[in-house]
């Protein structure tokens, strides 16, 4: 039972990406015309075929909620994934915002041929969960100040989320770090990877030609601060200064929440949580609604002071 619930974690887990959420934080405005209880039609680019194709919103939000957490989740918490995944598309749509199938854009979203293909022989079982946890919740949207939020969501924290100043550089209220301690419980919570030196020295070097490093490896990193969650967000490299976020993409971290250490021709880079760490923990989530907790409950806790309204 445990592999296949890590097997169907380690599917979504590629979905989970850090996004840049530039689109995500204009200004949004307008109002949409409704088409019976799926809401209007919208378009959404295929960004793995360049082509466009349009479907009912709800449609579209029940795909993406199968795109970024497991069907196996408890139904409150897909509740609370719906609530958000619907929030984070209307806030794109009345900014004028094209919504990309790219989850380095938007969010990820897989058709239902696909996910048939993914859930094989769970298939009707896990479309009727999300379905159903969409349905209950559509329309509902997540406010601050009368305005849809950004409702940046990620796998796991370190045990509390980040702000997200630390990681977009912009202070949103509703983005603060909250305690999610469950979160180290997650599979897969710590994990270390290995990485030559001389293929970090390579891409240390891509990415700064005039990046100059000590003789000894030992002296290549050190971690300069930290934030209040414990996520790194300075890390002194040779002779410059580098951001924590930089150091992730730079190694394909999971997190920003990570330790270097230099053995024999390699470097260790051991982490702790997956994914950005703003806003919604899905593994926090999950365990909040195991302990009885509703989705609006599961929100409110990480989306701090916003208000929950139907449209």
């Amino acid at each position: 039972m445990l592999k296949k619930y890590l097997s169907i974690l380690a599917v979504f887990a590629l979905f989970m990406m850090i996004a840049p959420l530039i689109a995500l934080f204009r200004d949004s405005s307008g109002d949409k015309q409704k088409t019976e209880n799926k809401g209007e039609r919208v378009t959404v680019r295929d960004h793995k075929t360049g082509e466009s194709f349009e479907l009912y919103l709800k449609d579209y939000i029940k795909g993406v909620v199968a795109a970024n957490i497991p069907a196996v989740y408890e139904p409150e918490t897909l509740k609370a994934q719906a609530a958000a995944s619907y929030t984070y598309a209307v806030r794109h749509i009345n900014s004028d915002t094209a919504l990309s199938t790219d989850p380095a854009e938007h969010q990820a979203y897989i058709p239902d041929n696909e996910l048939k293909s993914i859930y094989g022989e769970n298939y009707s079982e896990y479309k009727k969960r999300i379905s159903e946890a969409t349905d209950a919740v559509f329309g509902e949207i997540l406010l601050y100040q009368n305005e849809p939020i950004a409702a940046a969501y990620f796998a796991f924290s370190n045990g509390k989320t980040e702000s997200a100043a630390n990681v977009w550089g912009q202070d949103i209220p509703y983005l603060i770090p909250a305690d999610s301690p469950h979160d180290i419980n997650a599979p897969n919570y710590q994990i270390t990877v290995s990485i030559s030196a001389e293929e970090v020295l390579a891409r240390l070097t891509e990415s700064d030609s005039e990046l100059v490093m000590p003789v000894y490896k030992t002296d290549w990193f050190k971690i300069a601060e930290r934030s209040d969650s414990g996520y790194v967000t300075k890390v002194a490299v040779g002779n410059k200064t580098m951001t924590g976020i930089q150091i992730r993409t730079m190694f394909d971290l999971k997190s920003t929440d990570f330790e270097i250490v230099s053995e024999d021709d390699q470097f260790l880079f051991t982490t702790k949580g997956s994914g950005h760490a703003v806003g919604l923990s899905q593994h926090g989530a999950n365990e909040m609604a195991k302990e009885g907790k509703t989705y609006t409950e599961i929100l409110k806790h990480y989306y701090t002071g916003i208000e929950i309204s139907s449209q």
